[in-house]
């Protein structure tokens, strides 16, 4: 599953954040992610077996285009991002409120369990799962495009 990652382009910033083995580091890190994702999309399935797979699915995807850092969670920076990128930006103290709503461990930031509650659960806010979805929409038809406009980049790019 880790081909669902995002890709790291940019290889200065990933030696400069892990040192000159950076992306085996990266790889470590991007697979504990990966076990950590499924495991809590697993234990969302368990809580909610009524729920769309398919929604969880995209859900997740999501987060992880959000999650700049990495790191399985994201806080209010990221959510503040978030919103902005859905062009429906929020100050941070409303995003901290938001968080504080749907934070049951209390870490001050959201899991993929607690952001999957927050957006598909049922105090779910419809309308930012109305975001998402168009947000996700609107990064699969830029991804198309660029396929489009360089295939051979698109297929290498798919090759590593």
């Amino acid at each position: 599953m880790a081909h669902n990652l995002r890709r790291v382009d940019d290889v200065d910033r990933v030696t400069n954040q892990y040192g000159v083995q950076g992306g085996r580091v990266l790889r470590q890190k991007i697979g504990s992610m990966e076990s950590s994702l499924d495991a809590q999309v697993e234990r969302y399935k368990q809580a909610n077996a009524d729920s769309d797979p398919e929604e969880i699915q995209k859900i997740r995807d999501m987060f992880i285009v959000f999650d700049q850092d990495l790191s399985g969670d994201l806080n209010v920076d990221e959510m503040v991002a978030m919103y902005e990128k859905l062009e429906k930006p929020k100050n941070r103290l409303q995003v901290q409120k938001e968080i504080a709503k749907y934070d049951k461990s209390n870490s001050g930031t959201l899991d993929l369990f607690e952001f999957l509650e927050m957006s598909l659960g049922a105090g779910a806010n419809p309308f930012l799962k109305t975001l998402l979805f168009f947000k996700g929409l609107e990064i699969k038809n830029a991804e198309e495009a660029a396929r489009a406009k360089d295939p051979k980049a698109a297929f290498m790019a798919s090759r590593r």
